[in-house]
């Protein structure tokens, strides 16, 4: 019998029986390719030497945005005590570690 909370090696993109109730970004080749975008180097990422270059670090980009629109609602409201953030939906991670960094 298999287990229904392994992470299954594909899907369909719905959910079905055959994924066990996962949809397809929980596959084990999206849960990959999520670790690569956000914690892969540069050159893992965009192993070319064309392609959107600006699209790299995202995770860290996200989190620098969140900085800037907290730093800019400080100067708004007077807040004087360190921003807090929560990251909700943030698949493996990446932006909360550079969140967390800040």
């Amino acid at each position: 019998m298999q287990d229904k909370q392994a992470v299954p090696e594909s899907g369909t993109g719905s959910t079905t029986a055959s994924t066990g109730g996962v949809a397809l970004y929980e596959t084990k080749k999206a849960v990959n390719e999520y670790l690569q975008f956000h914690f892969g180097g540069d050159s893992d990422v965009l192993p070319y030497d064309f392609g959107p270059k600006s699209a790299l670090g995202f995770p860290a980009r996200c989190a620098l945005l969140c900085e800037r629109f907290c730093d800019a609602l400080k100067d708004f409201n007077g807040e004087l005590d360190p921003p807090t953030a929560l990251d909700i939906g943030c698949a493996v991670g990446g932006a909360t570690f550079e969140l967390a960094r800040r």
